[in-house]
């Protein structure tokens, strides 16, 4: 599965739930990101300043069923991702 995050400024993190991503096994990032930070529910993503305003993530999925989550470009942008994986 791909994710193609897209932006009009430039994209500095993006960050996911835990809970969203136990359900994946991530590939790759393109660009790859700086660094990760990890809190209690959350796992960040930081990228290095520059133009990236697209970054792709390859995710594969774990396990079958329903998948929701809210996904956050520079910590202001929130986006819902809805996903059913078949088996």
């Amino acid at each position: 599965m791909k994710i193609l995050v897209e932006s009009g400024e430039h994209i500095s993190s993006i960050t996911f739930p835990q809970q969203y991503l136990k359900d994946f096994k991530i590939v790759q990032f393109v660009p790859a990101p700086q660094n990760n930070y990890t809190s209690k529910h959350e796992i960040k993503y930081n990228f290095l300043p520059g133009q990236n305003l697209i970054v792709s993530i390859y995710l594969v999925p774990k396990n079958f069923g329903a998948v929701a989550g809210t996904m956050k470009v520079n910590e202001t942008n929130s986006i819902q991702l809805n996903h059913f994986i078949f088996p």
